[in-house]
């Protein structure tokens, strides 16, 4: 392979496109999947690279920068597009100086996501283009082609990715970077002072605009009808296009890279050539029903099922030949349960709630394991934040009894992210309960990305002001705020009980770091037999090291790291350290 040939995944490409495109700033918040976009800009140092406290802000950054001439990217997964939907909706409005580009990963078949929202429905609310790349060299130049419509019609741009175009890996030619001089930044009260009446002329300038990119959708190279044979014609985009081919490189393909505003007069004009139009698209009908709005009578409407989960060349394959479903075909048998690390400090969080019969509103993060069996120790989620909102209203309704054993849990980088002002209006509103932060001085569920209260900036560096979550919660209200070590079960217990006592908001600060970032205690427990009472405390745990075999309890020594989380729980004393064992937490 060449020099200038490489091997990339498409988060990779995304990044490398920015580059190229001469881009200044890529901001994002980590999710999967598309955390890496923002890790991959990080080798290029011309751009600066950030991992914004949350998506809202990322894209209020990447407004700034294009507002001061420069080229900015703002990445998100597609749930984190709701988080950042009041800016993104209304920079559709004010437009921009230097090229915008917002990029959302969306997850059909939630491999890692609470829902399969289509995103594609944004770019039709907000009237800005959205482009659909279908491998890593596509996805390369459409994001250098995304800054270039960008500028030329003053739009914000949408790039929509999907799982399997962010994790697949292509082969992709690169380019130098283009030196792009920042543009002028001029005070124009009437383009960016959306008051109402400046607002009125800009949505009109929207339809001028809008007019315009139709124009090009019918134009664009990236718009592209492939021949074949046959009375059956196929309308595609993103991945989907891949698994058409694999299916046959012979049917007539029109094959759509910008998918809004649609080409209506291409599609128009295809449609006519054949007795029965298909769309392949994954999730809902967004290209299918714009083409059935404009009169194209021989598209056919697809089964409801396949606006379930992922397509792959199996689904499409019954798609094009009519054929009916199971539920395994898009949505496969579950396999075994995702389990918190072995000694991870959120193990004892949990066995302490569990123990304390508690209703626990949960949040986002690897601690929303503590859902899954043994544990049972979480008992909703909904997105970032709402745990804490969620029992603020749940209080409202719950007897005494139940109400006075509500907790809500989230992690620091939550809490940074969208639970600050959910403690405010907690205090404002006279919540009475308690809220736990669980502090591992990380993002770790994304990969272990640093935040406002990890102290250090995105490279690791140490930085000169860290925010205090002890004294952020006092500052906003909470009268009892304790920070308690995770491992020390009997001290969590009863910082949990003085909490919920407590007359008024208040806050315990459950403090250890993720064990990723640490090189373990060097030791392994052991299992004295002889005491073992069969008990299972310890199994309830849901330590990944501790399992029963042959009706016998065993600890499994390349996994256990020697927290002891277990040994302070055991009640015949059968689980001890013995003696040191060397390890190496660097395989």
């Amino acid at each position: 392979m060449t020099d200038n040939k490489k091997l990339m995944y498409g988060n990779e490409a995304v990044a490398r496109g920015a580059y190229e495109a001469g881009v200044s700033l890529v901001a994002g918040y980590p999710g999967t999947p598309s955390t890496e976009i923002v890790e991959s800009a990080t080798q290029y140092p011309e751009i600066e690279v950030r991992w914004s406290v949350n998506e809202k802000i990322a894209v209020e950054t990447a407004v700034g920068v294009s507002k001061g001439g420069g080229r900015a990217m703002a990445v998100m997964k597609h749930v984190g597009l709701n988080v950042a939907a009041d800016a993104f909706m209304n920079v559709s409005y004010t437009g921009v100086n230097g090229g915008l580009v917002i990029v959302s990963a969306d997850d059909p078949g939630m491999h890692s996501s609470q829902n399969e929202q289509d995103n594609r429905w944004y770019a039709l609310m907000a009237k800005i283009t959205l482009l659909e790349p279908s491998d890593s060299q596509e996805t390369k130049d459409f994001t250098q082609l995304a800054f270039e419509i960008s500028e030329k019609y003053d739009v914000p741009v949408l790039l929509r990715l999907t799982t399997r175009i962010c994790h697949s890996k292509g082969i992709v030619i690169c380019e130098e970077r283009n030196k792009i001089p920042a543009k002028k930044y001029e005070i124009n009260i009437s383009k960016y002072v959306n008051i109402p009446s400046n607002a009125r002329q800009n949505r009109l300038k929207i339809l001028e605009r809008q007019q315009k990119l139709k124009e090009l959708s019918n134009t664009i190279e990236i718009n592209t009808r492939f021949p074949g044979k046959g009375k059956k014609g196929i309308i595609t985009s993103g991945v989907s296009y891949q698994y058409v081919q694999e299916i046959s490189e012979e049917m007539p393909i029109l094959k759509l890279g910008m998918t809004y505003p649609i080409p209506d007069k291409l599609i128009k004009k295809f449609c006519q050539l054949f007795e029965q139009v298909t769309v392949v698209e994954e999730l809902d009908g967004f290209l299918e029903t714009q083409i059935l709005a404009l009169g194209c009578h021989n598209v056919e409407k697809k089964p409801e099922s396949f606006t379930l989960g992922e397509l792959n060349p199996h689904r499409v394959e019954n798609l094009l030949k009519g054929k009916t479903e199971e539920i395994t075909d898009y949505y496969p048998k579950p396999g075994k349960s995702p389990a918190m690390c072995s000694g991870c400090s959120y193990l004892g969080v949990f066995s302490v709630l569990k123990k304390m019969n508690l209703l626990v509103e949960g949040d986002i993060g690897c601690y929303t394991l503590g859902a899954l069996p043994p544990m049972n120790a979480l008992h909703s989620f909904l997105c970032m934040g709402a745990g804490m909102g969620m029992a603020n209203g749940l209080s409202t309704q719950l007897p005494n009894q139940t109400k006075e054993k509500l907790v809500a849990v989230i992690g620091d980088s939550t809490f940074v992210h969208s639970g600050l002002p959910e403690l405010v209006d907690m205090v404002y509103h006279g919540f009475e309960g308690l809220v736990i932060i669980l502090d591992n001085r990380t993002t770790a569920m994304t990969g272990m990305q640093e935040h406002p209260g990890t102290g250090k900036n995105r490279k690791g560096e140490p930085l000169t002001t860290q925010l205090d979550l002890v004294e952020v919660a006092k500052a906003l209200g909470a009268t009892y705020v304790k920070k308690v070590l995770s491992s020390r079960l009997g001290v969590l217990e009863r910082a949990f009980e003085k909490g919920l006592a407590h007359e008024g908001v208040a806050v315990v600060i459950a403090e250890e770091p993720c064990r990723h970032l640490e090189k373990g205690f060097d030791t392994v427990v052991s299992v004295n037999h002889k005491t073992c009472i069969l008990c299972n405390e310890c199994l309830n745990i849901g330590c990944s090291a501790i399992s029963k075999e042959n009706n016998a309890i065993t600890i499994s020594n390349p996994l256990c790291i020697g927290c002891q989380i277990c040994t302070s729980i055991c009640p015949s004393g059968a689980l001890k350290l013995p003696i040191m064992i060397q390890k190496s937490r660097s395989e």
